[in-house]
C-alpha cells in the first residue's frame, strides 16, 4: 500500500470512530384519536423539549432520527387534543423504538368577543 493511500485509510477511520463511539437510534410511532382510532395529522413529536421533532404525516406517522443513545423524554401535542408526555423512552443504538400514541380530544375553550 503506498503511503498517500495508507495515510487516507487512517484519517478516515479516524474520522468515523468518533461518530460511531456516540451512537445514536430512533424513534417512529403512529399518532391516533382515542375515540375514533383514527389517524391525526399535523401532530407536534419533540423529543427533550424541542431538540428532535417533526410532525406526524397524513396516516399519523412520524420519524425522527439521529437521536442519541439513552433515556428521553417525549411530548406529543396538537391543539384540540390533550398533550400527551412520556418519560424514560430508551434509544438504542442502531435501533427504531417505536412508540405510538393515543390523543384524547380536549375542548379548547375561546374567549367571547364583544
Amino acid at each position: 500500500m503506498t503511503h498517500p493511500l495508507r495515510l487516507a485509510l487512517v484519517i478516515s477511520v479516524v474520522a468515523i470512530c468518533p461518530l460511531a463511539a456516540q451512537g445514536v437510534g430512533g424513534l417512529a410511532g403512529k399518532v391516533i384519536d382515542a375515540t375514533n382510532d383514527r389517524p391525526v395529522r399535523g401532530v407536534e413529536v419533540r423529543i427533550d423539549g424541542g431538540r428532535y421533532f417533526t410532525t406526524t404525516d397524513t396516516l399519523g406517522q412520524y420519524w425522527i432520527r439521529g437521536i442519541p443513545v439513552g433515556l428521553h423524554q417525549m411530548a406529543v401535542t396538537m391543539l384540540g387534543y390533550r398533550p400527551e408526555r412520556r418519560a424514560g423512552i430508551e434509544i438504542r443504538t442502531g435501533e427504531i423504538t417505536r412508540a405510538d400514541v393515543r390523543l384524547a380530544p380536549f375542548a379548547v375553550q375561546l374567549a367571547e368577543l364583544r
